[in-house]
This record gives structure tokens, C-alpha cells and sequence, in this order.
């Protein structure tokens, strides 16, 4: 997994999503390091020029693919308990 900032976002149109059938956007996007590749997000403005993101990258005969997540980014279920209560 590698760590850049996004130097460009470039739209690539929209199509439905097969698990849940919402409305997902498509993006074309080069990092500051390079690396060049196809991202999906639910919302429109998820990726932005200067962003600090972690990566990683799937390449096909077809596409490069990205992975990409915010570096302080924390999933809902990663609370740890707390065991005073």
C-alpha cells in the first residue's frame, strides 16, 4: 500500500451499482507519485485535487484499478470497548 496526495480528478460517468442498485461515480485519477487509475465512489465530490490518501493498485488487461482510502479515516465498528462501563 503506498501513501500520495491526488493531483487530478477527472469525472467518468456514472453507472448503477450491482449490490445495492445506488447510483455510483466513476473517476479517473492521478496521484502525485504517478500512478494513474480508475476509482468508483457513492457521492460526487468524494475525491478532491490535494487530498492525502493511501492506495493500492489491482491492474488488469483492461483497466487499473485503485483503492483508496483517507489516511485518518476509522470505520464505524473500530471502537474499542470500553471496559469501564
Amino acid at each position: 500500500m503506498g501513501q500520495s496526495k491526488i493531483k487530478s480528478v477527472q469525472a467518468n460517468g456514472t453507472y448503477q451499482s450491482k449490490f445495492d442498485g445506488s447510483t455510483m461515480y466513476a473517476f479517473e485519477i492521478e496521484l502525485e507519485d504517478g500512478i494513474l487509475g480508475d476509482v468508483s465512489a457513492k457521492t460526487e465530490d468524494r475525491w478532491k485535487p490535494g487530498d492525502e490518501v493511501e492506495y493500492s493498485l489491482t491492474t488488469s488487461p483492461y483497466s487499473k484499478k485503485l483503492k483508496l482510502t483517507k489516511p485518518d479515516f476509522k470505520p464505524f465498528n473500530s471502537r474499542k470497548p470500553d471496559l469501564d462501563t
